[in-house]
């Protein structure tokens, strides 16, 4: 209980040092601590995100030094920022995760061939052409393309 306490008080002692700007303090609470934070967050995230994660708590521990209000000790407060970071990022990776499904299975589902399209309009322009030819014409037409007939003309004597 007696090394808890002078534990504790060595804790409070180096943030009250930091939040004054000691580098050596910060040296100090970093090495001692962002092991135990790493091993911890590692429960929610891989190991490159632990370090990660660990990494920017503890600048942003440095940046905000001056405003950040603790009561007692911050090595709780540390954890879970750390628990929440990986937890919001363990989030993100799962809705990440359920994107790329939906586009994996989107961009594998059979699409429309844009080619069936461009022929049925073609279709349908030569069909109202035929339609627009007059009567002769478009009997001599369809007979000589769809009955593959040919047109001999009748010699007359």
């Amino acid at each position: 209980m007696k090394k808890l306490k002078s534990t504790l008080n060595e804790d409070i002692q180096l943030f009250t040092s930091i939040q004054k700007g000691d580098k050596k303090a910060f040296d100090l609470l970093f090495l001692k601590y962002y092991p135990r934070l790493c091993s911890y967050a590692c429960q929610y995230v891989n190991f490159n995100n632990s370090e990660e994660i660990v990494q920017e708590i503890m600048i942003w521990l440095w940046e905000n030094r001056e405003v950040i209000k603790i009561e007692s000790s911050p090595i709780p407060y540390l954890f879970r920022a750390v628990r929440n970071n990986c937890l919001r990022q363990k989030n993100r990776d799962e809705l990440k995760n359920k994107i790329l499904t939906i586009l994996y299975n989107h961009a594998n589902t059979p699409y429309d061939d844009p080619n069936f399209y461009i022929e049925e309009e073609l279709i349908h322009k030569i069909e109202k052409s035929i339609m627009d030819l007059p009567e002769n014409y478009r009997q001599a037409f369809e007979m000589n393309r769809f009955q593959d007939m040919t047109y001999k003309p009748q010699i007359r004597n």
